[in-house]
């Protein structure tokens, strides 16, 4: 990578950083990580399997939701992103967002990068439902 690509990437990192630092300020209860984790564990049954099925295929990698407009369930359409695939974007939003991909267990967890209009979010989710499994 040419240091002006890393200086690029690094800047967008941060640009990142300070929207996830204003979506914060914007929802300090929550409710943003309320809605997300709601309707991906309403959605466990089909992000669990594909989650698994993606890394067999493509490698370690995400799912990207992009809500940019405003956040709809009925219009959230997730695709798999890997390294390679965000690499060309400029890299995952954040460091911990990079590091949550790279140390996911993708035989009992999967990523999910939800954006919308005023932020980023990620989550790492357990693919196993708890009982279930070891």
């Amino acid at each position: 990578m040419s240091a002006r690509n890393s200086r690029d990437a690094e800047a967008a990192r941060r640009c990142a950083r300070q929207d996830q630092a204003r979506a914060y300020a914007r929802d300090p209860r929550g409710e943003r990580q309320d809605r997300h984790t709601a309707f991906v564990h309403e959605n466990i049954a089909e992000f669990a399997p594909a989650a698994q099925a993606a890394y067999r295929e493509h490698g370690r990698g995400a799912f990207l939701i992009d809500c940019a407009d405003e956040w709809s369930p009925g219009n959230a359409q997730a695709r798999y992103a890997t390294d390679t695939d965000v690499s060309a974007l400029g890299g995952w939003p954040d460091d911990a967002t990079a590091r949550m991909v790279a140390t996911y267990d993708p035989a009992r967890q999967f990523v999910v990068i939800i954006r919308e209009h005023d932020g980023i979010s990620a989550y790492k989710f357990r693919a196993v439902p708890i009982g279930r499994g070891a």
